[in-house]
């Protein structure tokens, strides 16, 4: 600062005040570079009559050699227009000398010192912003490389299993009809050992079948290929069809397996076949680790409250601890080896077995004693179309994105219902013509509800393709058409908002179509 008068004013302001500032003067530009050298000021003072440099010329001059310090001018006016220059020069603050007091000039030096200091850190927050976002993209791009990697070997993987397992499928049906007609004597007459192990063979080509069975509803779970094509069914039938060859596999083991069905149980709602499979992977599990001489239990219970069968496998096998029990389920993970079963396995069975409890709309939920024994039971719900269609949208909830999807609610219908034939085809039509998570509820014999998960643009796309493969169907079928199916939309609704305004188009339909409500197994009436 040049101006002595002014210079003295400023320093005897600082002097009054409660800091102890230790100041530097410099009466030129080229005096102020050699004492910005020596030392880092927090706050520079300057007035704009400098020998070598007059007027805004000085501020873009101090500001060459420290552009991040507080510049402050002591002007002796106090004009609008000077001001504005003055900051657009680069300043970061200007007082008038005759507002020049110990006040004023704290009040105006602390300001600038702050407001340095913040748009300080917010530059060292945005460089921070910047050199994250640049990781952040560099990982990105690293992980979307990993990724289109870890595809490519899934896919290979995916293809690897799918044929080995087909292959397998061949020369399995081989050894299992030539050993059983070995076994039944169709060839000639087997001594007692010789049947024997014509039945261990048998129940390993059994134990085979079941794991590619494993492996392919893995590749297709995976791909988002495993569906559910569900109908009433009679969980009777299904535990007496599956229990004719586990019985037949328990004996080579010397294990009795029974089942205790009651009568006048409710139809269910279900895919009969992965119901079966599910019934397999539990019973298999249970002989793998059952003793000889011992018994394996398939129960039914009724839950009317909920609305579901619950069937129950319990073994008198080793049990499974805590720690284990939450582990199953999961992929590759095998319960603990017994020293009584030495069959050994992937790990897929339970894994599979959960997925396909929850494609059927039900729970699997596993109880055990170590050194007692374990029981896995599962739930189907009751073929009451207001008790799928709760399971429905429990499923739904937990397994999709809330936000993007929407209900269409449908209603499809046939005019007669004379042959029941042509009623099943119908009915298996609609499941067919649907995705793993949509779902087909029967309310009468020959109408349906049709509920399905899409997009809010989807709906024209999905009845082009109902007509397309409706089409296809009838010019493949040798009994001719298939009836003609009305297909009326009864609704779009958002899922999460909407939930009883669906319920009342169930509730509707229900009552238009005669209310029906629980079957009995091996009826043709409802209750």
């Amino acid at each position: 600062m040049d101006d002595a008068a002014a210079a003295k004013i400023a320093e005897e302001a600082l002097l009054q005040t409660h800091i102890n500032y230790q100041i530097d003067r410099a009466t030129s530009i080229r005096q102020a570079y050699e004492l910005m050298s020596l030392r880092n000021h927090d706050v520079i003072l300057s007035d704009l009559r400098l020998p070598d440099a007059v007027g805004l010329v000085a501020i873009a001059k101090i500001r060459s050699k420290c552009d991040t310090v507080p510049l402050i001018i002591l002007s002796g006016s106090e004009n609008e227009q000077f001001y504005v220059e003055t900051l657009a020069k680069g300043a970061d603050d200007c007082i008038c000398r005759e507002n020049l007091t110990p006040t004023n000039l704290l009040r105006c030096i602390n300001q600038n010192i702050e407001r340095v200091r913040q748009k300080r850190e917010n530059i060292e927050l945005m460089d921070a912003v910047d050199r994250q976002r640049q990781r952040l993209e560099e990982q990105a791009s690293l992980l979307q490389e990993k990724n289109v990697r870890l595809a490519s070997l899934c896919e290979s993987a995916r293809s690897f299993v799918n044929n080995v397992s087909h292959e397998f499928r061949t020369p399995l049906c081989v050894i299992k009809q030539y050993s059983g007609m070995l076994s039944r004597g169709t060839i000639g007459e087997m001594a007692g050992p010789q049947k024997r192990l014509l039945e261990v063979i048998e129940d390993r080509v059994d134990g085979l079948n079941s794991l590619v069975d494993d492996m392919l509803d893995v590749s297709r779970l995976e791909s988002g290929m495993l569906a559910a094509s569900r109908s009433r069914c009679s969980i009777s039938e299904i535990i007496r069809k599956e229990l004719i060859p586990l019985k037949h596999r328990g004996r080579v083991r010397s294990i009795d397996i029974i089942a205790e069905c009651p009568n006048g149980l409710p139809e269910v709602f279900c895919d009969s076949e992965k119901v079966g499979r599910i019934l397999v992977n539990l019973i298999v599990n249970a002989i793998k680790v059952s003793p000889p001489n011992e018994l394996i239990r398939v129960s039914v219970s009724r839950n009317d409250p909920r609305q579901e069968l619950d069937i129950r496998v319990s073994d008198n096998g080793p049990g499974i601890d805590e720690e284990m029990k939450g582990k199953l389920g999961r992929q590759f993970v095998r319960g603990p080896s017994s020293i009584l079963c030495s069959e050994k396995s992937f790990g897929l069975g339970l894994s599979i077995t959960k997925e396909l409890v929850n494609l059927n709309l039900g729970s699997l939920k596993i109880e055990s004693q170590v050194g007692i024994g374990s029981s896995f039971s599962f739930t189907v719900p009751y073929a009451n179309p207001k008790a799928i269609l709760n399971r429905y949208f429990e499923r739904l909830m937990r397994h999709t994105n809330q936000s993007e999807t929407k209900i269409a609610v449908l209603r499809a219908s046939i005019e007669s219902a004379n042959e029941e034939q042509r009623v099943d085809d119908v009915e298996r039509f609609l499941s067919y013509s649907l995705r793993a998570r949509d779902i087909v509820i029967p309310i009468q014999p020959n109408v349906w509800l049709l509920v399905l998960n899409i997009v809010a643009d989807e709906m024209p796309r999905f009845r082009q393709r109902f007509e397309v493969s409706l089409s296809e169907v009838n010019r493949n079928r040798p009994q001719g058409d298939l009836p003609a199916i009305d297909l009326q939309q009864m609704g779009l609704f958002d899922r999460v908002t909407e939930v009883d305004d669906i319920e009342f188009c169930l509730s509707k339909l229900l009552l238009s179509s005669g209310a029906p409500g629980e079957r009995r197994e091996g009826t043709k009436q409802y209750v």
